[in-house]
């Protein structure tokens, strides 16, 4: 039996899952353990001594060599003594795990408390943040109406323009029509002239051809 498969038996014999009982070693999670026993790896020192620490009744011979029992001090031959003997130290496990296990989520309340307290640091930044956040939205609305404004200022102002053309060129239009006016009383002034005079020189012309002298 390899070390992969004594340390499975381990797990199994608390009637912990990977990841309960590699944190009840000290470690974050159980995939290290689930794959030391999955691809049948050898654990590190590192992790034979993490359940040593934790689990002090195990035999580490026994896990490195196979030689022996898992429990330090348990016979072969397992008779009603040994097994009252070994329910015993599973309870004791039990509640040394559920005390374990209680301190470490009031740790962990305790740190989530600290973590976002309204004094904390960490809430601070937060609030600096979201304040941050405010102060950006205000801006982009202040800029928003900034640029409508201008907007219509400029569309007001080029309707300002054309209302001032469009009366400029009916205003021209208006002179254009008065000169044609002029030009056609003008038209009818001289040529009226010229009829009279043209009479004129023909009615003096008749008086001097019945006065000569």
């Amino acid at each position: 039996m390899s070390k992969a498969k004594r340390i499975q038996e381990i797990v199994d014999y608390y009637g912990m899952s990977y990841n309960s009982f590699a944190i009840s070693i000290g470690m974050l999670n159980g995939t290290s353990i689930k794959r030391i026993v999955d691809d049948n790896r050898n654990p590190q020192n590192q992790t034979l001594n993490k359940i040593s620490s934790a689990y002090p009744e195990i035999n580490m011979h026994w896990i490195n060599t196979g030689e022996g029992t898992m429990i330090k001090g348990d016979k072969i031959k397992l008779d009603e003594d040994d097994l009252t003997l070994t329910a015993q130290q599973i309870y004791c496990k039990l509640d040394e795990d559920s005390a374990m296990y209680k301190d470490m989520l009031s740790n962990k309340l305790r740190d989530d408390r600290d973590y976002y307290d309204n004094d904390s640091r960490h809430s601070k930044d937060i609030r600096m943040i979201l304040e941050g956040f405010k102060t950006l939205e205000s801006k982009v609305e202040d800029y928003a109406v900034q640029a409508s404004s201008s907007v219509i200022e400029k569309i007001t102002n080029a309707m300002e323009q054309q209302t001032k053309l469009q009366d400029m060129l009916i205003d021209g239009l208006t002179k254009i029509k008065h000169l044609e006016t002029d030009l056609e009383d003008i038209k009818v002034y001289m040529a009226t002239n010229f009829e009279l005079d043209k009479m004129n020189k023909k009615k003096s012309k008749q008086i001097k051809k019945l006065n000569p002298r």
